[in-house]
């Protein structure tokens, strides 16, 4: 749809619309309180998602900083990428991704970890959706 825009991955919040929702760190146990998890948006099929290779191969995100910055995706075809530097893996050959990298408690989407130190953790964890 022209002019519309949505946030994938998005923070999950539970509870009633008036209560405060911020995000909440990983734990062992992701309690299902408000900001414990991260959702991304899945299709029905692989085919529905848009290619990655829109414009130079990559994306322009914008950050919580409000800065933003292109990034080269789908780099990496039928295998997993570098969590590293592509929050989604397994690009079929129109460049669509099939899963996404998640922390090592299956808490949230690393695309959506403001706490994350960039050090490699010990078990990432890769849902592959197709």
């Amino acid at each position: 749809m022209k002019g519309a825009a949505i946030t994938s991955p998005s923070l999950y919040c539970t509870g009633a619309e008036t209560t405060a929702c911020s995000y909440v760190p990983q734990t062992p146990t992701c309690s299902g309180a408000n900001g414990t998890w991260s959702v991304v948006i899945i299709f029905a099929t692989q085919a529905e998602f848009g290619s990655h290779h829109i414009f130079g191969n990559g994306e322009n995100w914008t950050y919580t900083d409000s800065s933003a910055k292109f990034k080269r995706l789908g780099m990496q075809k039928n295998g997993a990428s570098d969590f590293r530097n592509d929050p989604w893996t397994r690009y079929d050959n129109n460049a669509r991704p099939g899963g996404g990298w998640y922390d090592n408690n299956y808490c949230h989407l690393f695309s959506f970890t403001p706490d994350w130190d960039g050090v490699q953790p010990t078990a990432p964890f890769e849902e592959v959706w197709y």
